[in-house]
């Protein structure tokens, strides 16, 4: 083989080495084109997770204050229910006392009931002897 065509063939092969080499900057290009939309669309999320998360933290704060509210409702409640349970046991205390009136009461009226039967049949007798005293 001569000096020319060597010279052609090593032409040749440093042809196809730089259609090679193209052909990889082709790929680098279209991988660095691709890595540039995935962060562009990273940039997007980021942006969008930020939104969400300031909301997310509005939302925490709004949650917190009616809850703080709904702390205190619930402390009137409990103190309302507790001064109704003070209230109710007074008037159980009262409704015991009176019982105990009523009981005495009923006690004495028996008693009273008793008496007038024997002051009833004691008059009886006495009307039984004026009777008898008159008719002799």
């Amino acid at each position: 083989m001569n000096n020319d065509e060597k010279i052609l063939q090593m032409l040749e092969q440093m042809n196809n080495r730089f259609d090679q080499v193209d052909s990889r900057f082709d790929k680098l290009e279209f991988d660095v084109k691709e890595m540039k939309t995935d962060i562009k669309q990273l940039k997007t999320d980021s942006k969008q997770m930020q939104s969400d998360i300031s909301e997310l933290k509005t939302d925490v704060k709004y949650i917190k204050i009616n809850q703080d509210e709904h702390h205190k409702i619930l402390n009137v409640l409990i103190y309302n229910s507790e001064v109704r349970k003070a209230e109710v046991d007074n008037l159980n205390i009262g409704i015991a006392k009176i019982s105990g009136i009523v009981s005495s009461i009923e006690g004495k009226i028996d008693i009273l009931s008793s008496d007038l039967n024997t002051v009833e049949h004691i008059t009886a007798k006495n009307y039984t002897d004026i009777i008898r005293l008159k008719t002799k």
